[in-house]
């Protein structure tokens, strides 16, 4: 079984978590479609976050393309977290009224939600540029509340023989200048802080989902099945 990395953000007591997300890449639900040419996007209406993300190394309306399921069924997921279940039920459960616009250098959605007993008011803003197809994303995060950014098998490459299984695993990783330093695939890391020099995510074979907050922000991984 290979390794499935879970990425969790915290805000650090924010009232707004920026963050760019990049596939190195639809669900049939009620969702905003921000599609590129090499990214198919779907932000869920209930929640705020997206449903279904698709990235393809060329034009996705090409069925020879090779292509990377990030979120979906099977696939991976961002979710909401908290220590309190009430609270993240409730995140999870947020119905947010969307609205779109459109512009030469990309697609911008902005869901809005009012506060009630439980939340305040929230705004979740996604940006995905037609030319990086890169989405930054600009997350409103109450207090107690996290971002899980969790890999799935479809991240996980075929099994290659003898040597080749060297590169058969999925890691969690940090990209910066310097290069690429691997954070580990067989304990937790906690108190890890993310920034805006680096890329923080998980990769695989040919495939990247990396994360890189505008702020300093503290990040822990979680490894729920191990290489």
């Amino acid at each position: 079984m290979r390794l499935r990395g879970i990425l969790r953000l915290t805000g650090l007591g924010l009232a707004w978590l920026g963050l760019w997300l990049l596939a190195a890449a639809p669900v049939q639900a009620a969702g905003v479609g921000l599609h590129t040419r090499s990214v198919e996007l779907v932000i869920g209406e209930e929640g705020g976050l997206p449903l279904s993300w698709l990235a393809c190394a060329g034009a996705c309306a090409d069925p020879a393309v090779p292509r990377q399921q990030l979120v979906g069924p099977g696939a991976g997921s961002l979710h909401w977290v908290a220590s309190d279940p009430a609270l993240a039920e409730a995140m999870a459960t947020r119905r947010y009224l969307a609205r779109v616009q459109e512009t030469p250098d990309s697609i911008i959605a902005e869901l809005l939600a009012e506060g009630d007993e439980v939340l305040p008011a929230l705004v979740q803003r996604y940006e995905l540029s037609r030319s990086t197809h890169v989405l930054r994303m600009q997350l409103s995060l109450p207090p107690g509340v996290e971002l899980a950014m969790e890999s799935g098998v479809a991240l996980i490459p075929e099994q290659l023989p003898g040597f080749g299984a060297a590169f058969s695993d999925v890691y969690t990783v940090r990209v910066g200048p310097a290069g690429q330093d691997g954070i580990g695939g067989g304990v937790v890391a906690e108190g890890l802080a993310a920034d805006a020099e680096h890329w923080t995510g998980i990769r695989s074979r040919f495939w990247a989902w990396l994360v890189q907050p505008a702020t300093t922000t503290q990040v822990s991984v979680q490894v729920s099945a191990p290489n």
